[in-house]
């Protein structure tokens, strides 16, 4: 029995002294590693709160055009959404740069002079104000117009020249006295039986009307000799005319009425004096008594005049 205890003595006494030896760290991680324990957690995904943003703040182009339409009054005018230009400050910086009042830029004129319009000189007016109109943009404008003055005539003529290729009065209405103006053609052998134009000779005149039906104007446009003389007539036959007004239809400025006038001598028995030699002697033959009648009478003359076209002004 004393040895036994005197064992179980001395084997605690090695153990604790033992234990003393061992340093603290070590009894740190020893302790650390019998008590660490591997542990799962699944966490959830948290959303951020959404951030207001300021009002100073600048917005995208897109965000900017929908607050505008939403802070327009109903009915007003809405026009594209433009970037200001940037305002500069008293000092010269941009805001938030150390500037101190915000001012509009200057715009001064020179002395006694304002803004005027050039249409033919480039650049911005007197001041800077804005832009002038180029010489291009002039040029193109001044075209524009001159082509559609130009198109508005040929469509006007394009319609007379319809009007004339398709004749209000036929050529038989004219032969048949229908036609407006043919009280002109018994004016015109009148006149030209009293003139002093050729006996033998052949014309053509130009009766011209205002929208009333009144002779304005007469002229010649064809003569075989003695010109001056059918002028003379022409200037006569205004002043005769006008004492009977030609019917013009209402859609018509006017009428242009042609004339074709034919003077020649004829003798009594219709034959004219202007034949030859041959003819006179194959004539005498065939008609003896003609001969004989026209030999004693002198030859007359004989003006015939007729309208040959009526068209509408």
């Amino acid at each position: 029995m004393r040895w036994t205890l005197v064992l179980a003595l001395a084997a605690h006494a090695g153990v604790y002294a033992w234990m003393l030896r061992i340093p603290p760290t070590s009894k740190a991680s020893a302790v650390s590693a019998a008590t660490t324990t591997e542990i799962d957690v699944s966490t959830e995904p948290q959303t951020a709160p959404p951030i207001e943003r300021s009002t100073d703040e600048p917005l995208p182009p897109e965000h900017a055009r929908e607050r505008v339409a939403a802070e327009q009054p109903h009915g007003a005018v809405r026009g594209p959404a433009t970037a200001a230009p940037p305002s500069t400050t008293s000092k010269g910086g941009a805001p938030g740069e150390g500037g101190d009042v915000l001012t509009a830029p200057e715009s001064k004129a020179p002395d006694g002079q304002g803004w005027t319009f050039s249409p033919i000189q480039p650049g911005a007016p007197a001041g800077g104000g804005g832009a002038g109109v180029s010489p291009d943009a002039f040029a193109q404008a001044t075209r524009a117009g001159v082509d559609a003055v130009v198109a508005r005539a040929e469509q006007e003529e394009a319609a007379r020249a319809r009007k004339r290729a398709i004749p209000l009065f036929t050529k038989h209405d004219i032969e048949l006295g229908f036609a407006p103006g043919a009280h002109l053609a018994t004016l015109t052998s009148d006149r030209v039986r009293r003139s002093n134009t050729p006996d033998v000779g052949h014309a053509v005149l130009e009766f011209r009307t205002d929208s009333s039906g009144i002779v304005t104007a007469v002229r010649v446009l064809e003569a075989t000799a003695g010109h001056s003389d059918w002028s003379d007539v022409a200037t006569e036959l205004v002043a005769d005319a006008k004492s009977r007004p030609l019917r013009v239809p209402s859609e018509a400025r006017g009428l242009v009425v042609i004339v074709d006038v034919t003077s020649t001598m004829k003798t009594t028995s219709g034959a004219s004096t202007g034949a030859s030699t041959i003819s006179k002697i194959a004539r005498a033959v065939n008609n003896p008594l003609d001969s004989i009648v026209d030999s004693r009478t002198p030859p007359r003359r004989v003006v015939a005049a007729r309208v040959v076209a009526v068209d509408l002004l």
